[in-house]
């Protein structure tokens, strides 16, 4: 099933599907400044949506970022942040699939992994 809020900016695209209690979102482009507004409201409507649908799993696929500034990562780290506050019945894990040779993708998924170690998982290629 395919979901409604993907991000179709010039810089920055999204594609999200939800199958089997799993939503997952591949990311392409580059995300700064440009697009952090729009950045800001997908994630919010991906985390509502998986806690609406009760999802396991939230996938996040950033093998095709080719740049995130920091106030763009700064849209996660708030997204971890609300999950970990939240109830029990709410949370979800979350997998990010890195590209090991974009060097800021291993830097800065290694230090979030960290601040939410027991809800995220990074899987480079």
């Amino acid at each position: 099933m395919s979901v409604d809020f993907d991000i179709q900016a010039n810089e920055l695209t999204s594609h999200t599907t939800l199958e089997a209690k799993v939503l997952t979102t591949c990311l392409i482009g580059t995300a700064d400044t440009a697009v952090r507004a729009e950045l800001d409201r997908f994630i919010k409507a991906l985390h509502k949506t998986a806690t609406e649908e009760k999802v396991s799993q939230v996938v996040v696929n950033l093998r095709g970022v080719d740049l995130m500034n920091s106030s763009c990562f700064k849209s996660f780290v708030v997204w971890l942040g609300m999950l970990d506050e939240a109830a029990s019945d709410q949370k979800y894990r979350v997998r990010f699939l890195a590209d090991n040779e974009r060097h800021w993708q291993s830097r800065s998924l290694a230090v979030l992994a960290c601040f939410a170690a027991d809800l995220i998982d990074v899987e480079g290629a």
